[in-house]
């Protein structure tokens, strides 16, 4: 007998104290080396490169870039870099006694004495703790003219080089054009800058961001009318135009946490009394970020004209991966005044309230550093009990076509592919106790979940008009290794119970 009740996943956040293990070893020791483990400054940049220098490699913070001496970033939590230091490379006589410090290609040289390690041994772990970076510490940074601020997603880092060109011919200078003039943080976000030059002020130039001039990897060109300083961020499908990140408030301020380490990529939707508040799907972009204590939040305006709207919030994935409606669905928060906060803690659980950061409590239920993804696996087997669901309406051609039905997925990510997701008929059958069951394996994490949609809506590049569609039920891996069984029909799914068959064999 095979009985499988499947009880759903609960769409309510919990809120249950989050475990990590920031506090922990993050790099295995090695018999032949000195492992330096090091927590750096709330603020860091993940994709920031980090060098050690000191007497032992003869580096000074005008020239740190050594790339034996670049620090790695630990795997499971963005707090924490490590490196490891083999004595027989070490310039002669010298030893981690006679004094060493970090470099961040972002943030600076760091603040304070050198770091004094009088005896250390290969074999052995050791715990060093960055207090601040100096350019975290300084002041208004003098330009000529306006600027080009980027943010850098590509990883070209110091290599990346702007070539700009007026009526097909170079203004700045030859390709592949200027190097980055320097890095400053404007708000709390980390940006290199390119200086354009009094002279460019009014003119309308192209930029074209390249790789130290690599032909293969350069972005598509794009129009810039120099009379303002301008925030863009380089990625892989070419240059967004980013905002700048604002002194004060516009109106009622919604803080966020990020558990789900997207970063500058969160957005925020908002719909209720207006929709497309602020903005179109996927809503807005971060405004800019803040320290309280320990940790760094995003920040997003909300705008005094908006004070007293009821809007429902999604977060996502700049319109991939998103997180459910705050703070529920068709409930809806209503909108302050300039002064008013929303802090919030984005993570796979969804979304959460905390204590406002400016005014802590003594207790809080969270903790923020990054969690540890625990690898997981869930096994999703479904009875295809549907019979109109075979069949859709072509209004265009107003016949009916016998189709393919699909499940499509949204949540933690999209593990169905794009829209309309998996095709039913392509997936593993498997009976069990006499029933055919459609098979669909799925890997993730730990506490990942999805919302699955059943659809009929796509074959070959059509889009059904009156197709069929619905919500058919939600999965969450609890555990490492998790089943579900479902058996869906044309209007809902449900969860599967196999009831074995009675027999008139004598006892």
């Amino acid at each position: 007998m095979l009985l499988c009740g499947v009880v759903m996943m609960l769409t309510a956040c919990k809120q249950s104290e989050l475990v990590f293990d920031y506090e922990n070893p993050q790099f295995e020791t090695k018999a032949n080396a000195i492992l330096l483990e090091v927590v750096v400054p709330a603020g860091t940049s993940a994709s920031d490169n980090i060098y050690m220098i000191g007497a032992v490699n003869g580096g000074t913070v005008e020239t740190y870039e050594n790339p034996d001496y670049l620090l790695q970033k630990a795997s499971k939590t963005d707090y924490v870099f490590g490196i490891y230091l083999y004595p027989e490379d070490f310039a002669p006589g010298t030893s981690l006694a006679d004094g060493f410090r970090f470099v961040s290609s972002i943030q600076g040289d760091e603040v304070g004495d050198n770091h004094v390690l009088a005896n250390a041994q290969v074999g052995q772990r050791y715990r060093i703790e960055i207090p601040k970076w100096t350019k975290s510490q300084q002041g208004t940074v003098t330009h000529d003219g306006y600027c080009v601020y980027i943010i850098d997603e590509l990883g070209w880092g110091k290599s990346t080089r702007l070539y700009t060109y007026k009526d097909d011919a170079p203004y700045h200078a030859e390709w592949p054009g200027l190097s980055i003039t320097g890095t400053e943080t404007v708000k709390g976000v980390p940006y290199y800058y390119f200086d354009m030059g009094e002279a460019a002020t009014g003119l309308t130039l192209n930029l074209i961001f390249s790789n130290n001039g690599d032909g293969t990897t350069q972005l598509p060109t794009y129009a810039y009318t120099v009379t303002k300083n301008i925030f863009l961020k380089l990625t892989a499908d070419g240059v967004v135009e980013v905002k700048e990140p604002t002194e004060g408030h516009n109106g009622m301020v919604v803080y966020v946490l990020d558990g789900m380490n997207w970063g500058q990529n969160t957005t925020l939707y908002m719909w209720g009394d207006v929709n497309d508040l602020n903005g179109g799907w996927p809503g807005m972009k971060v405004d800019g970020t803040e320290q309280f204590g320990d940790y760094v939040y995003m920040y997003y305006d909300m705008g005094e004209s908006n004070a007293g709207l009821k809007e429902s919030l999604i977060f996502s994935k700049n319109g991939s991966a998103q997180l459910g409606d705050f703070p529920g669905n068709n409930t809806f928060y209503t909108l302050g005044t300039t002064g008013d906060t929303l802090c919030l803690y984005i993570s796979s659980d969804g979304v959460q309230i905390i204590e406002d950061p400016a005014n802590p409590g003594d207790v809080v239920w969270y903790d923020p550093k990054p969690k540890e993804k625990i690898p997981a696996h869930i096994s999703l087997y479904m009875y295809d009990a549907t019979d109109k669901m075979n069949y859709c309406r072509d209004t265009v051609m107003d016949t009916v076509a016998v189709v393919d039905k699909f499940i499509y997925a949204w949540g933690t990510s999209e593990i169905c592919g794009g829209w309309p997701g998996a095709n039913l008929s392509l997936m593993e059958k498997e009976t069990i106790l006499g029933l055919e069951l459609l098979r669909y394996d799925i890997d993730c994490y730990v506490d990942d979940y999805f919302s699955i949609i059943l659809n009929n809506k796509g074959k070959h590049g059509i889009d059904f008009e009156e197709g069929t569609q619905y919500d058919a039920f939600d999965l969450k891996a609890t555990e490492e290794m998790n089943v579900y069984y479902f058996t869906i029909t044309d209007t809902v799914a449900k969860p599967l119970t196999v009831v074995p068959v009675k027999t008139n064999k004598r006892r």
